[in-house]
């Protein structure tokens, strides 16, 4: 097992979480928008993406548009880590291959799977950390 891969992985999408970050506000609040109000008695603040990116950064500032930053960034570092790093140590293990010595792909979608659960798993409270701060 190389730490080092765990690390990168992680890493590598928490620099594009700078850039994803405002999308995820926006799709969260447009989704969560009059989830408390009786169906068809709440007003619509949010009515697309373009309409909600130019709504929040009026009423919010600039910087609305990345509420919740630090915790996504947590939560893209833990999923992406375990996700890719279990994957990777797998795949230098061997463990994707079949007798043979090929490639499998039941045993790639297994490792895939796992990681991606495990990783799952670990970061959820940063997940929910996010959702929390951008409603």
């Amino acid at each position: 097992m190389n730490v080092s891969e765990y690390v990168i992985g992680g890493l590598a999408n928490v620099g594009a979480t700078l850039f994803t970050n405002p999308i995820d506000v926006i799709k969260t609040r447009i989704q969560l928008q009059g989830e408390l109000a009786a169906r068809g008695t709440y007003v619509e603040p949010y009515k697309g993406i373009f309409h909600g990116l130019v709504t929040i950064a009026r009423n919010d500032g600039l910087l609305g548009l990345q509420k919740g930053l630090v915790p996504t960034m947590y939560f893209q570092f833990v999923v992406n880590a375990f996700r890719l790093g279990i994957y990777s140590t797998a795949n230098n293990m061997q463990w994707t291959r079949d007798k043979n010595g090929d490639e499998s792909f039941g045993l790639g979608l297994f490792w895939g799977a796992g990681g991606g659960a495990v990783g799952a798993y670990f970061s959820s409270p940063f997940f929910m950390e996010f959702k929390k701060v951008v409603i």
